[in-house]
């Protein structure tokens, strides 16, 4: 029996299914329930029929945007679209808000650069501007900065929020492959991409799927079957990983699998 109101989609979700089944679909005599479709409202005693959909594919998105993106092919030690580190980059009379990887162009590296800049500043007024302790500086590395073409972005009392283009003369960028000087890459943007993605693969994972006391249950069940059996453990773990269930050895079979007389058919 269901509530009066319930949807087709109401009832999908509640029932059980494979992590690795995206969705399931209610079929009655020989039509697809539409999701919204009151389910309350059939006759009483209609069957419906639950069908589950198929496993995605494996999804390799990840490998394939990482392969994609520019720089990666050819073994670029730092990627465009990389964030240095703003506490890196020193601009006297200035503050860094945020340092930007452009571009390798021969010798030269091409940055941008967001500051806060008091008015009357050198990089408001002149259309190059190299002066002493512009720099990119990590302990005893440092190399000097020239800015070119300041772009004012937003005007604050007593200073502006620019946009410099700026650049080092550094061949060999192997020192800036550092979590001291990057503080994002691309890469890690591609990551919290696809770690927000359901995985309909591998092992999913939650803090608040199962409640506590529940959670409780289960951890009396594992060590009572820990009690009642010998060690067995993982090959090659060092006698560190011990097997209690190894779905290798018990795969749950449906019809075929025995089941405690107790719990309920689902």
């Amino acid at each position: 029996r269901v509530e009066p109101g319930t949807t087709a989609r109401q009832l999908a979700d509640s029932l059980p299914r494979p992590m690795s089944c995206p969705g399931v679909e209610l079929v009655h005599g020989t039509n697809v329930l539409d999701m919204g479709a009151d389910v309350s409202a059939l006759s009483d005693g209609a069957h419906l029929t639950a069908r589950f959909q198929p496993p995605q594919p494996f999804d390799h998105s990840f490998v394939k945007e990482v392969l994609a993106y520019d720089g990666v092919m050819d073994e670029e030690i730092v990627l465009t679209s990389t964030r240095l580190k703003p506490t890196v980059v020193k601009v006297p009379g200035a503050e860094v808000l945020g340092v930007e990887f452009i571009r390798t162009n021969g010798d030269v590296q091409e940055l941008l650069l967001q500051l806060r800049v008091p008015e009357g500043s050198k990089l408001l007024t002149e259309d190059v501007v190299q002066f002493e302790g512009l720099c990119i500086e990590n302990g005893e590395y440092r190399r000097a900065i020239t800015a070119h073409r300041t772009q004012i972005k937003e005007t604050e009392g007593g200073g502006k929020i620019v946009e410099v283009q700026a650049t080092v003369e550094e061949e060999d960028i192997y020192e800036w492959d550092s979590d001291k000087i990057i503080e994002w890459t691309p890469i890690d943007g591609l990551f919290e991409k696809h770690l927000a993605k359901r995985a309909f693969e591998g092992i999913s994972s939650s803090t608040s799927a199962v409640s506590p006391e529940f959670a409780k249950h289960l951890n009396k069940l594992i060590d009572n079957l820990k009690a009642c059996e010998p060690p067995d453990y993982h090959p090659g773990s060092n006698n560190v990983v011990r097997d209690l269930v190894h779905p290798s050895l018990y795969p749950y079979i449906k019809g075929v699998s025995m089941m405690a007389p107790d719990l309920p058919a689902e």
